[in-house]
């Protein structure tokens, strides 16, 4: 009888201390306040180098990704403005008086801007090849962002791409959400600036988006005189 009683002690002593255990630690979860998101923690970049939406720090690609945001607190404007603020990147006017823009990637550029020249870097709007030069001086405004893409693209983005290829992303309509935005810009050398965006949705399954940018500004020269 005196072993059966210690035996019965035991088992009943280490239930209890199964259940102290357990209410233990069900009291240090309750206290455990949830994690709480870091303010600073770095925002996923998403972009579309591979013809699919992947994010770019998994993107086996050499590219850049530069946003709105950057763009307008950078004042840059048109495709020009991205010299000098991504990397193996340079633009400028074209050298035989035409309104072209010359865009080289990595020193390789092409300087025939006829119609049938093939540039060395390619051009894209939203995924579509643009053939010609001097429609990479239109204003850079409402996207989502601007990915330039270094070295031969020629696999997803075809001919023309020996040195790379730069994709402009328009921003998109939304379903469901109106909404839309409007600044206007001053500065030096009498500079007048103004956007507006509007988002308006139609149906479920059907939306519009526009977008309206004028830029005016007075030239960095001042001519005293005139000769002619």
């Amino acid at each position: 009888m005196f072993v059966l009683r210690t035996h019965r002690t035991l088992v009943a002593l280490a239930v209890a201390s199964a259940c102290c255990a357990a209410a233990s630690a069900h009291a240090q979860e309750a206290a455990t306040p949830a994690p709480v998101a870091s303010s600073a923690e770095i925002p996923e970049v998403v972009v579309t180098a591979t013809r699919h939406s992947t994010s770019l720090l998994k993107t086996p690609v050499s590219m850049t990704a530069v946003t709105q945001d950057e763009l307008t607190r950078k004042g840059i404007t048109d495709i020009r403005g991205l010299s000098g603020q991504v990397p193996n990147l340079q633009l400028g006017s074209a050298t035989d008086g035409s309104s072209g823009v010359k865009i080289s990637m990595r020193g390789v550029s092409s300087n025939d801007f006829t119609e049938i020249g093939n540039p060395a870097v390619s051009l894209h709007v939203d995924g579509i090849y643009t053939p010609r030069p001097q429609s990479a001086l239109a204003l850079l405004f409402d996207l989502e962002q601007v990915e330039v893409l270094r070295g031969p693209q020629g696999t997803l983005f075809g001919r023309n791409a020996t040195g790379g290829s730069i994709n402009i992303i328009p921003a998109k309509p939304e379903f469901g959400v109106s909404e839309g935005n409007a600044t206007f810009t001053v500065g030096n050398y009498n500079l007048r600036q103004i956007t507006a965006a509007q988002n308006i949705p139609v149906s479920d399954n059907f939306a519009m988006r526009a977008t309206i940018m004028a830029v005016k500004r007075d030239s960095y020269l001042n001519q005293q005189q005139d000769f002619y």
